[in-house]
């Protein structure tokens, strides 16, 4: 990951990114992550968003469902990896920002297989871990530009079904039936770096309290989606939009 060095602030709160960045949130014992984690939930208070605000109380409750499905995080998938984050479907619905940050990376993903147009932002340090948020599979992207900087709740993107593939050799067409059909914003959280499960900051929406969340997949360590993300191309960033 490209390092910047700048600072962000929550509260009274600013630091360093540097050292923030180098804090590996995997040399914590489950406990100590857990801890770190509802500590760092309850300092965001009020300063986070759901990324789909328009998402209906089912749509929400999908995304976040707890041994239902293939797509909750830390769910095995078919080709071997675990989901790093959630799954919120609604073709065309707004996506915005989950807290204040700054554009770290805007592109499109390519890994081993095609992730789709793909937004990174960086939050800052909140209680001494960096944390970032990812938003793939979008469309409707407009005039990002890595460095600029974002505020919480504000629409940049739409659900779309850019990188998802019925299989190996072919993408969805964008705006299609059947793109309609999959199109989902792939929503991932990472702290330090570990992806962690969403449902910690959204409780209300899975009608779980932080406290009952004890079966709950904690934290995935991370991938490398960045280090394969290229400038957008064409009309790339516009997906169906």
């Amino acid at each position: 990951m490209r390092r910047r060095l700048f600072c962000i602030g929550f509260g009274a709160f600013a630091y360093s990114l540097l050292n923030a960045e180098d804090r590996k949130f995997s040399d914590l014992n489950d406990s100590e992550k857990k801890d770190v984690l509802f500590d760092i939930v309850k300092e965001m208070d009020g300063k986070y968003t759901f990324p789909v605000p328009m998402a209906s109380g089912l749509e929400k409750k999908q995304a976040l469902s707890v041994n239902k499905s293939l797509f909750e995080f830390g769910a095995g998938r078919p080709y071997g990896q675990k989901h790093k984050g959630i799954d919120v479907y609604g073709f065309g619905k707004d996506v915005v920002y989950f807290a204040d940050g700054k554009i770290e990376e805007a592109g499109r993903n390519i890994n081993s297989f095609d992730h789709g147009n793909i937004v990174v932002v960086n939050h800052g340090d909140i209680n001494g871990y960096n944390l970032w948020s990812y938003y793939l599979h979008i469309g409707g992207i407009n005039g990002i530009r890595e460095g600029d900087s974002v505020k919480i709740g504000d629409a940049f993107a739409k659900i779309d079904c850019t990188g998802i593939s019925p299989d190996s050799r072919r993408l969805y067409n964008p705006g299609s039936k059947d793109c309609k059909r999959v199109a989902h914003l792939h929503f991932q959280i990472r702290i330090g770096d570990m992806h962690v499960n969403p449902n910690y900051f959204f409780p209300e929406y899975s009608e779980n309290s932080l406290p009952n969340l004890k079966r709950w997949r904690l934290a995935i360590k991370a991938s490398s989606l960045e280090d394969n993300i290229a400038g957008f191309k064409g009309k790339q960033s516009r997906g169906s939009f």
